[in-house]
């Protein structure tokens, strides 16, 4: 379908505005000078994988080959993610781009500043190096910085952090943000992250479930949207248009222009495309075919079993709706046993109880189902003391819940078996629906050889020279469907933490994904490699656990023992991983970025 250039939009309709200049294009030379440094992100070598990366990202010329010309979007998302991406992703633009018209009857380049000081043509050599340092920085300069952390937070070590750790110094809390005024500003930007989201996966997943990936994807669109609603959130002032390029951490150019039409009208144009399930437009101005349908597709990825590529699937063979859905899996539809594209038991048993499962859990349900689990554990183990049951999650963060997730450890009694015990246990009592029936997953047996296996999973990552996307856990762990009391039901996710890595597996089930994705990046520039079972770092060519076996690694890679900490010191609670990184502590309803 061919999108409209004036696209969804009020009853009013709107004057075009002159199409401005296309932005010039990078040669790769100048981004070569702007990448100047990036072994201060890096400290390590750059292995001859990665070079050769960066030869075919056209960030370096020589023997590998003629330069090449990319966006000056190359060099932006380059240094937000820490490596050359491929210059085949970012070609220059071939002619100016067609600008949707917003209310106010300007386009959407109107408003914003260019991410460049003003006199030098953007993508220019001068442009790129005046630029450079600020970049590496977080594309924030000091005093930008100081305004969006606020005066409170505020440091002299904040002007010289990398983006990853100037973030992680914010507080992301829902409340403060709707106080300040810049929350509906944060829902727009994450309706726009959930749609790309579901669109393609961000992980392997079975049935809508995270259960082990060995390559993981990162949906670039999706994680770009969650990062600027993340910043957006963490902003200590009340953003009025115009937004510039780099004002906020991990806000570039074409976000800049997003955020400046929603402080304008309240929405923006891929905003109104993604709503009305039309394609929306890439950076150049190109129709994005496989963008079709964003909301019919996000609305049925929210049910258990029903997962990216299904939801595709159902949008192509014409399902719009629930109802649509219901009919196609009747004798003779396409969904139906025999059919073009038969459902699955799990999809129809959340189809049928969707009413229940779309409305999310309630806190009277959350205490129900956790007393559940403690009453359950005590049973099958005979320990009816010690046990620690604890909410994670979205409903620790203060936020509501689509399902509720359960934390479950006990000092003395060995967990190993305890889940598929308590999983009998809650079926025979009703109270979980059987496999079969609804989602059930489980993952299990995976623990005992779980440390030597991080250990060369971390090596393994340092000698490729990229980050792995592999960050899922070798828990014990359960993914169902609970019924309750009253008959409703409601997913349950329950995960068996041995004691020894409690803060670790704490902190990673208490998230929030995106929260977590900077911490561990975080940790990675430093050389360490930080997941929910432990924190690893490099000596003598041996991957050791950091603070049992090693200190921590400081800002470029140096061994550093933080105030207070010494050798023999273990880590106990969340905090404890906090001052490792050399981070402020944050509550978990302080972590809340979106994603």
């Amino acid at each position: 379908m061919q999108q409209p250039e004036s696209g969804p939009r009020p009853a009013k309709r709107l004057r075009t505005s002159e199409p401005a200049p296309p932005p010039s294009p990078l040669p790769a030379a100048a981004a070569a000078d702007a990448l100047a440094g990036w072994s201060a992100m890096k400290p390590q070598p750059q292995p001859p994988q990665l070079q050769q990366q960066q030869r075919q990202a056209g960030s370096s010329a020589g023997p590998a080959g003629p330069a090449a010309f990319v966006s000056p979007e190359w060099l932006e998302q380059s240094l937000a993610q820490g490596q050359p991406l491929p210059a085949a992703g970012f070609p220059p633009p071939e002619e100016p781009e067609v600008l949707t018209p917003v209310a106010g009857g300007r386009s959407s380049r109107q408003g914003s500043c260019p991410s460049v000081r003003e006199g030098a043509r953007p993508g220019s050599r001068e442009s790129i190096r005046s630029g450079s340092t600020q970049r590496r920085q977080g594309g924030v300069d000091a005093d930008d910085r100081r305004r969006w952390l606020g005066e409170d937070m505020w440091h002299e070590g904040c002007a010289t952090m990398g983006a990853v750790e100037l973030m992680l110094q914010g507080v992301f809390s829902e409340e403060r943000s709707r106080q300040i005024g810049n929350e509906p500003l944060v829902q727009a930007l994450s309706e726009l992250s959930k749609y790309e989201g579901a669109l393609a996966a961000d992980s392997k997943l079975e049935g809508g479930v995270e259960l082990g990936s060995e390559r993981g994807e990162i949906n670039e669109r999706a994680l770009q949207y969650a990062r600027a609603a993340a910043s957006v959130r963490a902003c200590a002032y009340r953003l009025c248009p115009p937004v510039r390029a780099h004002q906020l951490p991990f806000v570039a150019e074409s976000t800049a222009d997003k955020i400046c039409q929603i402080l304008e009208t309240g929405t923006c144009a891929p905003l109104e495309f993604f709503r009305a399930d039309q394609p929306v437009r890439d950076s150049r101005g190109r129709v994005r075919p496989d963008s079709a349908g964003g909301a019919t597709r996000a609305r049925f990825c929210k049910l258990p079993g029903v997962a990216q590529k299904t939801a595709e699937r159902w949008w192509q063979l014409g399902l719009r709706s629930f109802d649509d859905v219901e009919r196609a899996a009747q004798p003779g539809g396409p969904l139906a046993e025999g059919g073009e594209a038969p459902i699955g038991t799990e999809a129809r048993f959340s189809l049928e109880h969707r009413e229940d499962l779309l409305e999310g859990t309630r806190r009277e349900e959350v205490l129900e189902m956790m007393a559940a689990v403690q009453a359950g554990v005590q049973a099958v183990t005979g320990a009816a003391e010690g046990w620690k049951v604890e909410v994670v999650g979205g409903g620790r963060r203060s936020q509501a819940a689509h399902d509720a997730d359960f934390c479950v450890t006990h000092p003395s009694v060995p967990l190993e078996g305890v889940l598929l015990q308590l999983r009998g246990h809650l079926v025979r009592e009703g109270r979980l629906f059987p496999p079969g029936e609804a989602m059930f997953r489980t993952q299990h047996g995976r623990m005992p050889t779980h440390i030597e296996r991080l250990r060369h999973e971390h090596l393994r990552r340092l000698s490729s020279g990229t980050p792995s996307r592999r960050t899922l856990d070798r828990f014990d762990r359960l993914h169902a469907i609970y019924r309750t009391a009253a008959g409703r039901a409601c997913r349950i996710d329950v995960i068996f933490v041995p004691p020894d890595e409690w803060a670790f597996g704490f902190l990673g089930w208490v998230g929030s994904k995106t929260f977590l994705r900077h911490m561990r990046r975080l940790a990675d520039d430093r050389g360490m490699f930080l997941n929910s079972h432990r924190l690893f770092a490099v000596q003598d060519g041996q991957s050791v656990m950091v603070p049992d076996e090693a200190p921590p690694r400081h800002a470029g890679g140096k061994p550093h023992w933080p105030p207070g900490w010494a050798p023999g010191r273990r880590v106990e609670h969340e905090r404890d991983i906090f001052e490792l990184l050399g981070l402020p502590y944050r509550e978990p309803h302080k972590r809340d970025m979106p994603g």
